[in-house]
């Protein structure tokens, strides 16, 4: 593989996506690493491949930095809701290994965590961009607001408070009646 076989479009207008700007960099270091892989396995002589060898590992790290960020960060455009339901995909794909692989509790809800924030902040940016309002045609069974990890915690709370005082019934966090 060569440099620019994996490429997202340049991220030249006023205030990219944050989470487009950083698949950006995330393209740009898997290119990093198919270079250097390349040159590992046709410039393999004793003392190259341990400095290529750290050069991947390295280029591993930042990869996987640049992913976790992904996870933590907001979209705010249907490219960059594109790229982190992509990771959710991607961590899916861990938590079903992990399983198997008999990983720890902590690892797999750290994995859950994050995909949470990822389809939370996809499914934001997409209904900025709907011509109808997903909440209203799911009929509010389906998206559950208060486990939204992007909306604040205060509002959360807020939001349970006022509809108990209607409804000393209405659901909780959980959307479990109490």
């Amino acid at each position: 593989m060569n440099s620019g076989e994996n490429s997202i479009p340049p991220t030249g207008i006023a205030n990219p996506c944050p989470v487009v700007v950083l698949a950006v960099e995330l393209c740009n270091q898997r290119n990093r690493y198919a270079d250097l892989e390349t040159s590992y396995y046709t410039d393999h002589k004793e003392f190259q491949a341990v400095y290529y060898e750290i050069a991947m590992r390295n280029v591993d790290d930042i990869d996987s930095g640049l992913r976790d960020m992904i996870t933590c960060t907001e979209a705010s455009s249907l490219e960059g809701a594109a790229v982190q339901i992509s990771e959710a995909l991607s961590r899916v794909n861990l938590i079903h290994e992990a399983i198997s692989d008999g990983t720890e509790a902590f690892e797999q809800n750290k994995q859950v965590r994050a995909i949470d924030r990822l389809l939370y902040s996809a499914l934001r940016a997409l209904e900025d961009h709907c011509a109808i309002d997903l909440n209203k045609f799911l009929g509010g069974t389906m998206i559950h607001r208060n486990m939204d990890p992007w909306r604040p915690v205060e509002e959360v709370i807020e939001d349970i408070r006022s509809r108990r005082s209607v409804s000393p019934n209405a659901p909780d966090v959980d959307g479990k009646a109490n």
